[in-house]
């Protein structure tokens, strides 16, 4: 993660110096950005978001190389999926709201797809933290599934990692009773109308 930042702002440098021929695109940001994520350090998240932010910036002062797309969104949300943030659920859920707030406004570069829900989603799953975080963590999952079911968009269907990863929201965030088991069960209801219920599905559900 640190390496690939560094080569970036290698680049900048030299783009400054006048190597027109290492001008950074938004290609590159998303290949750093999801560097960072992978390397899971310890604020590895919030400087892809901060990257983000820059490409943003500078698209809007007229740099079209480094257009913000839907996938540099879905890195830094996945960045946060495979961080130590404690909160991380909350900035995803804020990213994804971005998305959709944006691309209803004629962005469509920036139009959430299913793996933007399925990051969200692998966010929530990943939460730690006291009753409080777990709670809204849950919430912010639930939140999510409901918008990816009433999106219209063809590939914005729900699948086997949806669900898997709902499943495990529902293990890690909420406590064992009887609510929990509705909640699963309505899942599994709806996993099998889908049609994808699969072992990777059957692996999460306790």
């Amino acid at each position: 993660g640190d390496n690939a930042v560094e080569l970036l702002n290698e680049m900048i440098e030299r783009v400054e110096a006048g190597d027109e021929e290492l001008r950074p695109n938004t290609r590159t940001y998303c290949s750093v950005i999801t560097a960072l994520g992978r390397s899971k350090t310890y604020g590895a998240a919030e400087s892809a978001e901060k990257l983000l932010e820059d490409t943003e910036r500078m698209y809007a002062f007229g740099n079209r190389e480094v257009k913000p797309t839907t996938a540099v969104f879905n890195a830094v949300i996945d960045a946060y999926a495979q961080s130590s943030y404690k909160r991380k659920a909350e900035r995803a859920h804020q990213l994804l709201l971005r998305m959709l707030e944006e691309s209803s406004e004629g962005n469509a570069d920036i139009r959430p797809d299913v793996i933007s829900y399925n990051s969200v989603l692998k966010t929530c799953a990943n939460a730690y933290g006291n009753a409080a975080i777990k709670k809204r963590a849950f919430l912010i999952a639930l939140d999510t599934f409901k918008r990816l079911s009433k999106s219209k968009a063809e590939r914005n269907r729900r699948t086997s990692v949806t669900y898997s990863l709902f499943f495990k929201a529902i293990r890690k965030l909420v406590e064992s009773g009887k609510e929990r088991d509705a909640i699963a069960r309505k899942m599994f209801a709806f996993c099998i109308a889908d049609g994808v219920l699969n072992r990777q599905v059957m692996s999460q559900i306790q």
